[in-house]
């Protein structure tokens, strides 16, 4: 009876622990989106290998734990103790909510799920059913959790137009080579300060290899980067998130099985506590959730939408809504939008548009990748076309082109001087 008291003790205390891991704590949120969305966790600058590392680190510990346990309950130590309950332990954690793949769970669900399939099980044995109708429960569960998901240009000042001539970024003889297949060569591009510059181009031109040299997820083959004038090295997302520059990608903008509060912070956590136990990561969730509830209103969300509510449960516009207010309220100078507006609503895409816009209002520059044309004319100041891996056209003003002519020069049938 002592024996079984401890082992209790020792459980609950492990699952203090866990919670305090995976719910209050910057690692926690780190493990979270490593698991749920690694795409997105690394473009946020989320160290995604070492975090998977310290996980398998952890489970080693536990796995170990286990068998310590195991060993006293029965006095003697078997490796081959615990042959027969792999199945049974993966029922136990679907069960209790666990998504197999990462991302999506909690301590208290797991819990629920180990008492429900032991009381089952004991339950079973005392009624007299053979055990083996038990095994075929546990074998017809289905682990597959999928998440559900519950939605005409401003005129410039004389002052923005001044500032506009001041060059943010510039990418000079920019190179870059897939094997034998070049996908950009020699590119120079630049975007001016308080600009919005509209990137286009078909399929396999080379737009989203130049966003991911800019944005750090790949490097260039030669050439040079200059931020504010200043040779810069961006070897990957956490670089560019220093430098000032946040990229808003289709699908990989967030992790949806965390909060909003927890995704605008994403990487760069609040903690707070005395100095000398900052190292814990515990998190600043009061901070965190009044921004986040800020922020939602200042890109003109208007339903009062709790920061806890998970990103899961929002509408494609509402997503991009928050993506666009993290990076804003980091103070990014250069925001890069990649299909933003891809599988929205009319209200939705207007809505993304109108927040384009606004940053440019307030004093953030913008790189726009889209192959809705129309799209593009409603915002920007210039568009660059590339074709082939080449730039085809830089300084198309789209008060004085028409969508037709553009259309032209991305297929190849105008070609400029």
């Amino acid at each position: 009876m002592c024996a079984f008291f401890y082992s209790i003790v020792w459980f609950v205390v492990f699952a203090v622990i866990l919670h305090y891991i995976l719910n209050l704590s910057k690692t926690g949120n780190w493990i979270q989106a490593a698991g749920g969305n690694p795409l997105s966790a690394r473009a946020r600058g989320v160290r995604v290998g070492r975090t998977k590392i310290l996980m398998f680190i952890l489970t080693s510990v536990l796995a170990a734990y286990a068998g310590i346990t195991s060993s006293f309950r029965v006095f003697a130590a078997n490796p081959n103790s615990g042959q027969g309950y792999e199945l049974e332990v993966i029922a136990m954690v679907v069960i209790g909510g666990t998504v197999l793949t990462g991302g999506r769970g909690t301590i208290i669900g797991t819990v629920i799920g180990v008492l429900i399939l032991r009381l089952m099980r004991n339950g079973i044995v005392l009624i007299g059913v053979p055990g083996l109708a038990y095994n075929i429960f546990i074998g017809g569960i289905n682990p597959d959790h999928d998440v559900a998901t519950l939605p005409a240009g401003t005129s410039l000042s004389d002052e923005d137009l001044t500032t506009m001539t001041e060059p943010l970024v510039q990418m000079v003889g920019i190179n870059k080579y897939y094997g034998r297949v070049q996908a950009l060569e020699n590119i120079d591009f630049t975007v001016r300060k308080n600009e919005i510059v509209g990137l286009l181009g078909d399929n396999g031109a080379g737009k989203s290899t130049l966003i991911k040299i800019l944005s750090g997820a790949v490097p260039a083959d030669s050439g040079s980067i200059f931020i504010n004038g200043k040779k810069v090295n961006i070897r990957s997302a956490t670089d560019a998130i220093a430098h000032g520059i946040e990229t808003i990608y289709q699908d990989s903008a967030l992790v949806t099985q965390l909060s909003i509060a927890r995704n605008l912070f994403l990487g760069r956590e609040p903690v707070w506590g005395p100095s000398f136990l900052r190292f814990l990561g515990l998190m600043d969730h009061t901070k965190m959730n009044s921004a986040a509830s800020t922020l939602l209103k200042q890109v003109g969300i208007s339903k009062n939408i709790p920061p806890t509510t998970p990103i899961a449960a929002l509408s494609g516009g509402e997503r991009q809504a928050v993506a666009i207010a993290r990076a804003m309220h980091f103070e990014s100078d250069l925001i890069i939008l990649d299909e933003p507006t891809n599988n929205l609503g009319v209200e939705e895409t207007q809505g993304v548009l109108r927040f384009v816009r606004g940053a440019r209002d307030s004093g953030h520059s913008c790189i726009l990748i889209a192959h809705n044309i129309y799209h593009v004319f409603q915002v920007v100041d210039r568009i660059v076309v590339f074709r082939a891996g080449k730039k085809v056209a830089d300084d198309v003003d789209p008060k004085q082109s028409s969508i037709e002519e553009v259309e032209r020069i991305i297929t190849g049938h105008l070609v400029l001087d």
